[in-house]
This record gives C-alpha cells, structure tokens and sequence, in this order.
C-alpha cells in the first residue's frame, strides 16, 4: 500500500498537483513508519519534505528534509549502504531544498550552510550533475539577497559545469539569470545580449518551457523600461509556449507578467481578469507560495480601481497565508501593500503605522561572513519609499528625506542601478519641496538638482525612457517650486509626450496634473485637470480621478467658477464609493462653506449635520468643530441665540484640543465675533467686550488680523 501511495504521489508530482504530491508521500511515509520499513522510511521522507516545500509549506518541508538528512547521517554512521532511491544525488537535492527552505524562514547562514554541505557532498563523491545545482542553488540565494557580483561568479561556475555536461537547459538558464542581473546593475547591452543568447540556445534546442522563462525575462526588462506594450507581448508569446508545453507553472508566472503589462497601458480590468486565471492556476496546483503572490497582485490591483475594501479583504488573505508558510518576506510585502492600500483610503496614520510595521519585518537584517545583509534590500527600500510617501502625506518632510536617503545608501550598496536612479529621482522632488519646518535651504537646492542630474544620466544609460519621462516631470515641478514656471512647463509638457509615446495614459494623466498646478492661476490650469480626469476614468483609476477632482474644485472655488460646487459633488461621490473617510469629510467640509457663501442656510444644516457624525465616529476635532462653527452661524441667524451660544462654546472647546494649531485660532476668533454678537444682542455689554477680547487674543496667538 505504501508503495502505491509513493507511486500515486511520483504521478501527481509529474502533472504537477503539488498539495496531492505531499498528501501522498505523507500517506506512505506513515505506512512504512507504522510497519516499521526503516530502509524506505528516509525515501519517502525526502520526498515528502520535497513535496511540502514545493507546495509552499515551509515549516513542514524544513522538518521532513532535516529529519531526512538526519535519518542518512544515522546510516552512514552505522555503516548502512544507500539504496537507490537515496542516493548522493538525492540527499544533495534534499540539502538544496533545505537550503532554500532556510532562506524563506529568514535564516540566511544556515542556508549557506546546508548549501555548503551540499556542495562539498557532490565534490566527494564527483557529481558534477548535483554540484551544478549546487551551483545554481548558491547563485539564487546571493541573487535572491543582491549580492549580485558574486550570484554572477557562482551563475557562471555553473555554466563552466552545464557546458561540460553538454546539458543545454541548464546552460540557457544560467546565460538568462545572469542576463537579470547584469541589467539590475545598469549594464544595459551587456544584459540584453546575454537574454538574446539564452532565447536563441532555448529556441535552437527546442526548450519549450526554457524558452518561455527567456520570454519572460526579457519581459522583464521591457517593464522596466516602461515599454508595455513590448512587455505585453513577450508576455503573451511565452503564455502561449507554456501552454503548448502543458505548463502550467509557466502559465500562471507569464499572466502575473502580463497583468503588469495591462496596467500600464490602462488596462485594469483585464490585469485583474488575468491575475485571477493565474490565481485559479495556481490553486490546483496547490502552489501556497505563489498563491499568496497572486493575492498580493491582485490586492494592488483593486487598489488601483478603488475597490479598496475588496483590495483589504484580498491582501489579509494573502498575509494569512504567508503566515502559515513561515514566509517572511511575503508577510512583510503584504504589510507593505496594506499601508499602500489604507493611504489610499485616507488613513494616513493608519498608514504609517502599517508601514513601519512593514520595515522592521524587512530590516531584520543578519551577519553573513561578517557582513551585515538584509532578506531583500530592494523591498526594504521599497517599503521607505512607501513610507516616504506617506510622512509627506502627514507633512513630515524630515523624516520623508530620510526614509529616501536611507533607500539611495540601501539600492548603492545593492548594485542596484534601477533602485538608485528611482531614489536619487525621489529624493531630488523631496529636497527642494517645502514642510512643516519651512522652505529648502539653498545646499538642500543644489543638492536636489545633483540628484536629478544623476538619477536622468542613469536611466538613459539603462534605456529606461519612461524613467527619463519621471525625471523631467520631477525636474518640471522643481523648476515651478522655485519660480521658473517656463521652464518647469516646458519640461512637463516633453515628460507627458514621452509617457504618450510609451501609451502610459496613467504616466500622461500624472503630468497633466502637475501642468494644472503649474498653470493655477489661469483657466488653463482647470483645462489639464480636466485632461487628467478623463484619462483616469479612461483607466478606471478612481482614486487619483477622486484626487484630481478636488484640485479642480480648489482651483475653480480659487477662480469663482460656476462649475465649483458640481465638481465638489463629483468629488465626494467618487471618495463615497472609494471608501475615503478623510477625503469625504473635506469635500463636505467645501460644501458646507460654499452653501455658507451662498447663504443656503438648509444645506448648510443638512451637510454640517452629516460632517459633524462623521468626525465624532473618527474623532477628528477639527471637523467636528468646522461643522458645529457652522451649525452655531445658522442657530444664531435663525434666532435661536440659546442653541448657537452653546454650539459655538463647544467649537471654542474642541479648537482648545489643538492650542498651535492657526486654523484652530482662527476658528475660535470668529466663534467668539459670533458670541460677542450675540451677547450685544441681548444687551449683554460685559459678556460681548470679553467675547471681543478673546477673539483678539485668540488672532494674536495665530499671528492673524
């Protein structure tokens, strides 16, 4: 009966229904435990252990491959001879997978370790089959850490091997890895060259499968690149070779590759419908691991269309799973995704607190032959990136500078030449922008302008045009930050030419709108928002549609336009939808004090009523006290002087919860205009003057008139 288990899980293995191979050798492995068949037992072990990992269960696979080498090293201590279902070849396959199984637990060292006793078993014994895997497997772990100089040393030792061998696959694989990295360290010809070698061996040897991984990773650099549309179809010719070749595997890798594609070129629904066949894929096969990938895709995804509740749902799915396959990593890019995701919604402190969650899982950071390496230093940059976003977002440029600076040093010291251009990029905008603290010093000017200079030579030279397309975007918004408007829309107006050339809609919506604050002062200003618009509808993006939105209605309420108060209600049904509290409130909060203007006391009434429960359920005091101000004016005009005396006395407590705060100050200088009124209404001389007083008092302290 154990035999046939072992035979029926071997099957599944071969047709690749992962989670029934590890059932399988699970069955046989308990048949030959309870019937005491030790010379079978560390066979069907292994091959439990294998299947576990494959599958994507980590902590089961690290402890059948342990108990596995242990079982071998208690027979060759007593003399027992191997069989040959656990041969030198199977127990080096069996530490490779251990090795890699180490990694994804996060245990760098005992993964080179156990790579190590790998190797030194395939020299002992002259497998030069198992010690170019060996090879292979100390290639991946230094690539997976961006180590890359030596991933590339131990890439081509193995190619030295497969060469040897006259094993063609092996050798392709080795030629398009080094490819990968040859272009993540900016060496652009030398890496397509090297992808082209591999594509073309692949192709000559008829590698079905190999061909399709070439496919894809010159897919890869097309993405890169901000080609999409060579990307798409790479992308879909190697979905078509994976299944000619009824692989499946391959099939659901190249759909994830094509969704990215489909979004760049505007085309969310189709990701999402892509992602979710590779999804369904990969849970037939009872792949755990890239399950939680689609997962985390598919979470990004929705985000981008505004299903924000749905793209929650999705990635607490994926971080679930990640936790219960003992990955790291993928629980760590799960919280990063959901702080992108609750940034979206408004929840900026919600956000950073994800975030900062999200970097301390990525810097655990370990010593490896003395030197300190983190799991994936291009995550974790990744991740302050994120993060750097969103203290801007809260108006913390401080620590946004240091999130980048810290990114630059991380992506340097990686080799990581795409990284280091996106950061230097970064943090040229983040040095010349103003904060809380005040205005750029003149050395943080001229230091932004380096960094730009920088960041535009390394994508030229990498071929990344639409790099190129952000830096003279960054490069127009520095140029209109400091007065040199001209130059800074001459420089917009070329990056949005470059993000149409690419068919990026998302790249040329994102110039618009930097256009329409360049030109706010005029209505050309409300015309490139408009373009903006429209194009993020175009491509379903509701959240930055909702965003630009309320710059329209900002700059029309700024113009006395008409259309203000229809782009307000636009505004506030697409963050109704979205799901965004914060941006709701402030839309409500703009209607309130345009129905004010038009003195529509009844709206007023209705809006601030709604504005007041939404800010009491989120305890924001600065709504609830804009709505009660409001509530307390219309009390006070309809002559109900009782009800706005104490509406307007809990306007003046709230506004005492945040003493430094000018909008608060002024607030309470006009609650008090209102008392003093009202007190002079009613005769009170005393009450008004104090009233008077504290209004006054309340200006000085904000520096207003």
């Amino acid at each position: 009966e154990g035999q046939c288990y072992w035979a029926l899980g071997s099957a599944y293995a071969t047709i690749d229904q992962l989670q029934q191979a590890a059932d399988s050798f699970n069955i046989c492995y308990q048949l030959r435990l309870v019937s005491g068949d030790s010379a079978s037992l560390p066979s069907s072990l292994r091959r439990k252990g294998l299947a576990m990992f494959n599958c994507g269960n980590i902590r089961a696979a690290t402890e059948d491959l342990e108990g596995y080498i242990n079982l071998m090293q208690q027979q060759t201590d007593n003399g027992i001879p191997r069989s040959p279902d656990n041969s030198v070849a199977h127990q080096v396959e069996a530490l490779c997978a251990l090795g890699k199984a180490y990694h994804r637990v996060g245990d760098v060292n005992s993964a080179a370790d156990t790579l190590k006793a790998a190797l030194n078993l395939a020299h002992a014994n002259v497998e030069k089959v198992s010690e170019a895997k060996c090879l292979l497997a100390f290639a991946s772990l230094y690539q997976d850490l961006w180590i890359t100089k030596r991933s590339l040393d131990h890439y081509q030792k193995a190619l030295e091997v497969f060469f040897e061998l006259q094993d063609k696959d092996g050798e392709t694989r080795c030629i398009m890895e080094m490819g990968r990295l040859q272009f993540i360290r900016g060496e652009t010809p030398v890496a397509i060259k090297s992808l082209e070698e591999a594509l073309n061996l692949a192709r000559k040897s008829a590698q079905g499968s190999t061909q399709a991984a070439c496919l894809m990773a010159v897919g890869e650099v097309h993405l890169a690149q901000g080609d999409y549309k060579q990307t798409q179809a790479h992308y879909q010719k190697a979905c078509q070779v994976c299944k000619e070749q009824l692989d499946p595997f391959g099939e659901a890798t190249g759909l994830c590759g094509l969704s990215k594609a489909s979004l760049g070129l505007g085309q969310p629904y189709a990701a999402i419908e892509q992602v979710n066949e590779a999804l369904k894929i990969r849970k037939s096969l009872g792949d755990r691991k890239a399950e939680a990938e689609c997962l985390r895709l598919g979470a990004e995804l929705y985000s981008c269309i505004g299903k924000l509740a749905v793209a929650k749902q999705t990635c607490e799915a994926a971080r679930q799973l990640s936790s219960e396959n003992s990955e790291i990593l993928d629980r760590a890019r799960a919280e990063v995704i959901m702080g992108k995701i609750l940034a979206k919604s408004g929840d900026i402190e919600g956000a950073i607190t994800q975030l900062q969650k999200a970097r301390d899982l990525h810097a655990n950071a370990t010593m490896m032959g003395g030197v300190k390496i983190f799991l994936d230093p291009h995550e974790l940059g990744d991740c302050l990136y994120e993060l750097a976003k969103v203290y801007m977002s809260a108006g913390d440029r401080s620590r946004a500078v240091g999130c980048v600076q810290q990114m630059e040093k991380i992506f340097f010291a990686s080799d990581d030449a795409g990284g280091l251009a996106k950061a230097r990029c970064k943090l040229a905008v983040l040095l010349s922008s103003t904060g809380v603290e005040g205005p750029p010093s003149e050395e943080e000017k001229a230091e932004s302008m380096v960094k730009l200079r920088e960041s535009m030579e390394a994508r030229k030279k990498h071929g990344n045009r639409s790099g190129v397309a952000e830096c003279m975007l960054s490069q127009g918004v520095i140029f209109c930050q400091q007065g040199s408007t001209q130059n800074g829309t001459d420089k917009l107006k070329h990056a949005r030419d470059i993000y149409k050339e690419l068919e990026d809609q998302n790249g040329v919506a994102r110039a618009l709108v930097q256009l329409g604050h360049a030109t706010a002062s005029s209505p050309q200003g409300a015309v490139h928002f408009e373009e903006a618009i429209a194009l993020y509808h175009e491509t379903h993006d509701q959240v930055e549609e909702a965003r630009t939105q309320m710059f329209l209605a900002e700059l029309q309420q700024s113009l006395n336009k008409d259309q203000v108060n229809k782009t307000w209600h636009d505004c506030l049904a697409l963050k109704r939808e979205i799901g965004d509290v914060v941006g709701v409130k402030k839309c409500i909060a703009a209607l309130i004090t345009l129905a004010d203007a038009q003195n529509d006391s009844g709206n007023v009434m209705t809006l601030s009523s709604e504005l007041y429960e939404l800010a009491k359920q989120g305890e924001d005091a600065d709504m609830a006290s804009h709505s009660l101000y409001h509530i307390g004016k219309v009390q006070a005009t309809q002559g109900n002087p009782t009800g706005a005396t104490d509406t307007l006395q809990r306007v003046i407590q709230l506004c005492a919860t945040a003493p430094k705060s000018t909008k608060a100050l002024a607030r309470t200088a006009n609650s008090y205009d209102l008392l003093a009124e009202i007190f002079a209404s009613k005769g009170h001389t005393e009450e008004a003057n104090n009233a008077k007083s504290e209004a006054a008092a309340a200006r000085a302290r904000g520096g207003l008139k």
